[in-house]
């Protein structure tokens, strides 16, 4: 705190994750008087959007029975966002998936199939996801 102006700055950088909020005690007191003048100040720290989702671990390989129907769940795995609000919404989107044999729900990170899998005709795939 400036003790002219009254400015309150920061000494080190605010993060909204480690800190969201601050209260201060403020007092002050004028040059010729005992007389003190207190007040409380809280201060919200807002979040930028600073932390990529991360995955929880992985499976990597994952398997489904041939002849699956259409539509089958594949995979799930939901990533975390330490942001909050409108900065922490997760979408997932694929990324791989160049014969178009999967799509992802962009809300839940849900793997589906978009066709009936043939092991005759594949029998490996690759894909893959971000958020």
């Amino acid at each position: 705190i400036n003790p002219t102006s009254g400015t309150v700055s920061t000494k080190l950088r605010l993060d909204h994750e480690l800190h969201p909020e601050f209260l201060l005690n403020i007092g002050a007191k004028g040059d010729s008087t005992r007389l003190m003048g207190y007040c409380q100040i809280k201060i919200t720290v807002l979040d930028v959007n600073d932390n990529k989702p991360e995955f929880g671990p992985t499976l990597g390989l994952v398997s489904i029975p041939e002849n699956s129907p259409t539509n089958t769940i594949v995979y799930a795995n939901e990533a975390k966002d330490a942001d909050s609000g409108e900065n922490g919404i997760i979408n997932y989107r694929l990324v791989r998936d160049s014969k178009n044999y999967f799509n992802i729900d962009e809300d839940s990170g849900v793997l589906r199939t978009n066709k009936v899998l043939d092991y005759e005709t594949d029998q490996s795939y690759s894909v893959r996801i971000v958020a």
